[in-house]
Parts: structure tokens; C-alpha cells; sequence
């Protein structure tokens, strides 16, 4: 059975890369034991295998320098010398939630951002505009996201990974998906003009992530007490 240890690999190197100054953004599958990372400007890509016989990365780029290589070699040592469950840099999670009460709704939503393994920030509201109010939790997950880049653009932070477990905050930030209204539009546009470099992971709701139950509990408790407001 496949499992996701090489997606997870790809990751860890799409972090360091971008950690290095060189922004990137994991690719696809490719076959049963590789995924591809892809450097921006680059032609052709960077697979990462991870198998029965451990892991190991294959440059495809067409027109790597040796700088580039270089770069690429340090990047997959930071990468493989990660203990398992350490993470550098500044990581964030982010959530959002829709509670229903009397007929009514509000909306809430919560961050953790963390550096080097400790928290540095933790924050939670219920102040998201009105015309996102048909997009429910979704809402909150942009609203969050948002708040914690402006959060890191004060701090003079320059690269993070967000945790996220809405396919959509990544597809449409990356143009992937199409943004079909004003709020979709112009959060696509303040993440990508936000001059951060953005490491997206995707996590599985409710499957035991500590930190994303923790922000869907901020989340949740933030749109709870909005009923009050």
C-alpha cells in the first residue's frame, strides 16, 4: 500500500528550500515512491523518493547552476537531519468554524504560529467581514491565514510553513483554483503579494493533530462567543 512518507520528505525539502531563499511549492506524485518539488523559475523539477531503502533526491531541473545545486544539496541535508516531529523555522496552523444556534450562525477563527518549536503567538476572533458570512468555516480558515501573515509581515518574518486543513486556502492562493468571489479574490491577492515565502502542508481535519485541534478549538470558541458580542 503507498503510503504519504514521501510527501512528507518532499515537504521537508520545499521547506528548506524555501528557508534558503529559493521559493518552491511541492508538485505530484510521481510513481509509487516519489513526489516532485518544483523551484520557482526553474524548468523541469526536483522528485524525492522514499522507499524500502530510505530516501533520496533526484534533480531534474534543465538548467541548474552549480550554485543551485549546491543550494539543493544543502537544503536536502537540513531536510534529512530533522529529527522526526521537529520542525524549524516559523510554522503556523490556522482554522475556522461556523456554530448554528436559534437559526442564527457566527463565524470564528484561530492561529498558532510557533518558531523553532516554540509558540510565539496565539490569536482568535470572530471578526470576519459580513459578505464572507455563505462561505462559513471556510471564511474563518482565510481570515486566519490572512491575520498571520499580517501578524509575521509586522515581525519582519520572511518565510513560514502554514498548516492548513482546507484544500482550498492553497489552490487558490497558488492560482489553482479559480477565485469566484470579491473574498476569495482578494485574499488570493494579499497572500500572493504578502512578500512571504508560504510552505503550504495540508493536514487532515480531526485526525489527531494536536495544533489543528487546537486552533478548531480557538476557532470554535471564538465564534461561540461572538453570540454574546
Amino acid at each position: 500500500m503507498k503510503t504519504m512518507k514521501q510527501k512528507e520528505a518532499a515537504q521537508e525539502l520545499v521547506g528548506s528550500l524555501n528557508r534558503l531563499g529559493l521559493p518552491a511549492h511541492l508538485g505530484e506524485a510521481v510513481g509509487e515512491y516519489g513526489w516532485s518539488v518544483c523551484i520557482e523559475g526553474q524548468p523541469g523539477r526536483v522528485v524525492v523518493y522514499f522507499g524500502k531503502n530510505g530516501r533520496k533526491m533526484v534533480s531534474e531541473l534543465k538548467k541548474a547552476t552549480p550554485a543551485l545545486q549546491e543550494q539543493l544539496r544543502q537544503a536536502w541535508e537540513e531536510a534529512g537531519s530533522l529529527p522526526a516531529g521537529s520542525e524549524k523555522g516559523v510554522q503556523i496552523w490556522v482554522d475556522g468554524s461556523c456554530v448554528l444556534a436559534g437559526g442564527q450562525s457566527r463565524l470564528g477563527w484561530g492561529l498558532l504560529i510557533f518558531r523553532d518549536g516554540r509558540e510565539i503567538c496565539r490569536e482568535s476572533g470572530s471578526d470576519i467581514p459580513p459578505e464572507a458570512g455563505s462561505m462559513r468555516n471556510v471564511a474563518g480558515e482565510i481570515f486566519a491565514v490572512l491575520r498571520a501573515l499580517r501578524w509575521c509581515r509586522e515581525k519582519d518574518i520572511k518565510s513560514v510553513t502554514i498548516h492548513y486543513d482546507y484544500e482550498g486556502l492553497e489552490k487558490w492562493a497558488l492560482g489553482q483554483w479559480q477565485a469566484n468571489n470579491p473574498f476569495t479574490r482578494r485574499y488570493a491577492e494579499a497572500v500572493r503579494t504578502s512578500g512571504i515565502i508560504i510552505t503550504w502542508k495540508k493536514v487532515r481535519a480531526h485526525s489527531g493533530d494536536r495544533f489543528n485541534t487546537e486552533v478548531d478549538r480557538l476557532a470554535q470558541e471564538a465564534a461561540r462567543a461572538a453570540f454574546s458580542i
